[in-house]
């Protein structure tokens, strides 16, 4: 995972890759994954807005690997279940 300002994505192994693109929600906010299934070995990726209101962080790239479907289901759940982290300051109000 990559907090920060400048993510990019990282491009498929190959051109033979399949790239497919599955919508669900992280930090209350609709996001695009992007899918590349190169023989198998997955690769599963998607930059979002943090919401934290700090100025070096705007932007979230979370990203993984997978060796199978239901790796590839594992890591979306993980991603998915994942919480909006909340600034210590926020806690001390």
């Amino acid at each position: 995972m990559y907090f920060g300002n400048h993510p990019s994505q990282f491009p498929a192994k190959s051109k033979s890759c399949k790239t497919e693109h599955l919508k669900n929600e992280i930090f209350d906010q609709d996001v695009s994954w992007t899918i590349n299934n190169c023989n198998g070995d997955y690769s599963i990726q998607s930059i979002m807005y943090s919401k934290s209101g700090e100025g070096w962080n705007e932007l979230v790239h979370m990203f993984g690997n997978a060796k199978s479907t239901e790796d590839l289901d594992k890591l979306l759940f993980i991603f998915s279940s994942m919480k909006k982290m909340v600034n210590i300051t926020e806690l001390e109000r």
